[in-house]
């Protein structure tokens, strides 16, 4: 779910952007701490949103399942106008009867030929009224089904399971906030460190020009800093383009409208005097309480109900029925006058369904089912596999960060010390412009590799506090 919203977003991001012009909702600004940002997302984030909305799908689908074993109440009105009276075919048995008794007792001979052996023949009769009319209320009321026993459980572990997603949305949101504020961050600080050494630069070049007017260094040492200085503004405009993509991405994630002014203030110092915590390499792992161990129990759960509900169709069911209704039939439509006469129809009664043979049909649903069961439980021995090779990787990736950390700590110490020492050089004619331009490429280098190590730190810690979370 967490890659799957990470590339929902990238996907749309400058997509959404191009959109700010033409959104006309206020513009609001907000201030976010950490905390803050996490708690805002966690009411208004889309994902979260969805997760609670399939909870309360899952809870109607609960009650609907419960509501099978309710009374089912039905009506029924209706009424029927027959242009042609459907007409069958009966016997004449009575014109056979009468002429063959009249002349075997009474020696009556009838008139014209009668032939007693001849086939009998038979007379067109219409049965019903042309206007037909009829209500009636029915009501079934279920008495024994144990897949509906069956089904009740599985609508628990349903909404179980809607409540789980939820709680794996929240720890996979809660990342997500955390790296997304994090790059915010550190690309901000990017550009105040470029800020500063701009502003550095152009007071070493003033310096320089007074120089060069002295006849201390050369003018083509004016030029030298002139590209650095270029340089420099181009790497900041291309760091502010990053930091308002970076923040683009985490007012999505927030939840906010794009065109919102958005504030972080936290410090950045303060974060990483809590990622330096060699504690965090002490931060046992409990697989059970991992909740994507809790997930997929969960669905092992509906799979085994699964199982017994396709076995529990092989069992009777028992239920029973009431039903009354009232009809009226006449050739003439007068069915609602006072005189129609409306003749009554009630009956009750339990019945009692039998499976007995399905053609092996139900036999091959339960090996499927059981098939299903398997799957699930080869797929929760993958993944303890997978979540204590990813808590084993997190541990080193935190340790690595903060290995690195340290050394990139020492390196913008040594890179400043050389800046500096040949800056103070370079203003008194003793350094050249190509070991003033190496010296700040370095210092910049390591400027930049500080900050990358930051946030992969940060990131590594995120990542493993989500992976030791326990639900």
């Amino acid at each position: 779910m967490r890659n799957k919203i990470i590339c929902f977003i990238i996907g749309n991001l400058f997509l959404l952007s191009g959109q700010i012009a033409a959104q006309d909702q206020k513009v609001r600004t907000l201030k976010f701490d950490l905390k803050q940002a996490v708690d805002y997302a966690l009411e208004n984030n889309q994902e979260m949103i969805n997760a609670d909305i399939d909870i309360a799908i899952a809870k109607a689908k609960k009650n609907e399942t419960r509501a099978i074993g309710l009374p089912q109440v039905n009506g029924k009105i209706s009424y029927s106008n027959f242009l042609d009276i459907a007409k069958t075919l009966l016997p004449d048995f009575v014109k056979y009867s009468v002429v063959k008794t009249n002349m075997d007792i009474f020696g009556l001979i009838p008139q014209g030929s009668f032939d007693g052996n001849a086939p009998m023949e038979y007379i067109e009769v219409q049965f019903g009224q042309k206007h037909n009319a009829e209500f009636g209320v029915t009501v079934n009321q279920l008495l024994f089904n144990s897949s509906y026993i069956i089904g009740l459980q599985a609508a628990k572990a349903y909404v179980n399971q809607a409540f789980l997603q939820r709680v794996k949305t929240k720890v996979e949101l809660i990342e997500t906030i955390k790296k997304s504020y994090y790059t915010s961050l550190v690309t901000q600080k990017n550009i105040e460190v470029l800020e500063r050494l701009i502003v550095n630069l152009k007071d070493t070049k003033k310096q320089s020009k007074a120089l060069a007017s002295e006849g201390f260094i050369e003018e083509i040492s004016i030029r030298q800093l002139d590209l650095i200085e270029s340089e420099l503004e181009t790497t900041l405009i291309n760091a502010q383009k990053m930091s308002q993509v970076s923040m683009y991405y985490l007012k999505f994630a927030l939840g906010l409208n794009l065109n919102d002014h958005l504030e972080l203030t936290e410090d950045l110092d303060n974060l990483i005097a809590n990622a330096e915590n060699e504690q965090l390499l002490k931060k046992s792992l409990n697989t059970y309480k991992n909740i994507n161990i809790k997930v997929i129990d969960n669905q092992i759960r509906l799979a085994i109900l699964d199982l017994r509900n396709k076995k529990a169709e092989n069992l009777p069911s028992l239920s029973t029925f009431f039903s009354t209704n009232r009809k009226a039939m006449n050739n003439d439509f007068k069915l609602l006058s006072a005189d129609q006469k409306w003749f009554p129809s009630t009956v009750w009664g339990v019945q009692m369904d039998i499976p007995i043979f399905s053609g092996l049909s139900r036999a091959n649903q339960i090996k499927q089912k059981k098939l299903a069961l398997k799957k699930a439980e080869l797929a929760k021995e993958s993944i303890e596999k997978n979540i204590n090779i990813e808590y084993k990787n997190a541990l080193a990736s935190y340790d690595n960060a903060y290995r690195i950390y340290k050394n990139k700590i020492k390196n913008r110490e040594i890179t400043q010390d050389i800046f500096t020492k040949t800056e103070i050089k370079f203003k008194e004619g003793m350094a050249g412009r190509t070991d003033l331009n190496q010296a700040h490429d370095q210092l910049l280098q390591a400027e930049t590799s500080l900050l990358n190590s930051i946030l992969e730190l940060l990131n590594a810690k995120a990542t493993l506090e989500r992976i030791t979370t326990e639900s």
